[in-house]
């Protein structure tokens, strides 16, 4: 179950959670492993899942537990926190036979000045609340100017596991035909496999950030958040810059 970004190694993505556009329909990296030989702070070697613990110590012995706090901890715990993992267990799974890209854009400010960004965020936000389980990937927003001369953005990048003639598929046909003149872009790609898409796929460029999270709930997307969310975008910054968010997607497989 992999993850969109080339720059995140097996050991961060993996010992991080693991958070993938295919996680609503497998779960997340952590979900999906079975196994870790890690070489402890003591220099031990420790061969850890959700069975048994067991640790070579130095001396050449071994000893075998049915602790496996280690594991659990491990499965999200941050990279290098408990020791140095050197190998990796993964469960695996099919590969679709489809996979469609899904990819649709709004300014926030239009050319004209309108503002629109509440009702694009309360339209993304109410689709996403019932969104199958075979859709996944992320919604940001920044608070960019365009070379249009529009201010801002509301994006949702996804991926669909699974037949582009599927009905769930389709569930994004709504969203696409949302106000089309109001869009930076909205459209479908089909790919044929996951990896036909992720090595189609751009980190953006590196750049200084303040990262937090929350997590929210179906009844956490009211009318004071969209409040609170456009006019943090639209804080001008003391320095060079800009704000925006990344809205990763939860359910399905991940609850």
């Amino acid at each position: 179950v992999g993850g969109s970004a080339h720059t995140v190694s097996m050991g961060g993505y993996t010992l991080g959670g693991g958070h993938s556009p295919m996680s609503r329909t497998f779960g997340l990296a952590v979900d999906n492993l079975l196994e870790v030989e890690m070489v402890d702070a003591h220099g031990r070697i420790v061969i850890a899942n959700n069975q048994t613990t067991q640790i070579q110590h130095l001396d050449g012995s071994v000893t075998t537990s049915k602790d496996t706090d280690i594991f659990w901890a491990l499965r999200g715990g941050g990279g290098g926190t408990f020791g140095v993992v050197t190998k990796f267990t993964y469960k695996l799974h099919y590969p679709a036979t489809e996979v469609a890209v899904f990819a649709c854009s709004y300014p926030i400010v239009r050319v004209d000045k309108t503002e629109i960004g509440h009702l694009v965020l309360q339209k993304f936000t109410s689709m996403l609340q019932n969104l199958p389980s075979e859709w996944g990937g992320y919604l940001i927003g920044a608070g960019t100017p365009n070379e249009d001369f529009s201010w801002g953005s509301i994006s949702l990048f996804m991926n669909h596991y699974g037949p582009y003639n599927a009905s769930t598929r389709s569930y994004m046909d709504e969203l696409k035909n949302f106000h089309p003149e109001w869009q930076f872009y909205c459209q479908y790609k089909s790919k044929n496999s996951f990896l036909d898409y992720e090595v189609t796929t751009k980190d953006p460029t590196y750049f200084n950030s303040y990262l937090f999270n929350t997590l929210m709930q179906k009844d956490s997307f009211t009318n004071d958040w969209f409040r609170f969310i456009l006019t943090t975008l639209g804080t001008p910054l003391p320095q060079q810059g800009f704000l925006s968010f990344t809205g990763i997607l939860l359910g399905g497989k991940v609850f």
